[in-house]
């Protein structure tokens, strides 16, 4: 019985996996990059906590996705365009932080 559970684990994990490949396959899945990147975003704008970790790994994910394409695809300009905007929120997010803690003497 066990053997059973063990096996439907392992198709699930890698069903799973192999999902998580497709949906980082810029090709097919640049909307999906879109997607998260902006989610993080307005994450951010709603001042969720954590939301700059968020922003930056789905930055980076959606950097990663793209490293083998050429410059002049749609996701990796995308990427160019809204990269340094997404920077400054993060930055900004941050320093906002630091002005709200309290200065230890």
């Amino acid at each position: 019985m066990s053997d059973g559970r063990v096996g439907r684990r392992n198709l699930i994990t890698r069903s799973t996996a192999m999902n998580r490949r497709k949906s980082c396959d810029p090709a097919s899945g640049s909307n999906q990059l879109k997607d998260e990147v902006y989610r993080q975003m307005y994450l951010l704008e709603a001042e969720r906590p954590g939301s700059e970790v968020r922003l930056a790994l789905a930055l980076l994910h959606a950097w990663a996705a793209t490293s083998l394409l050429p410059q002049d695809h749609e996701a990796t300009v995308w990427l160019r365009q809204i990269s340094p905007l997404c920077v400054r929120m993060i930055e900004n997010s941050l320093s906002k932080d630091a002005v709200c803690l309290p200065v230890k003497q």
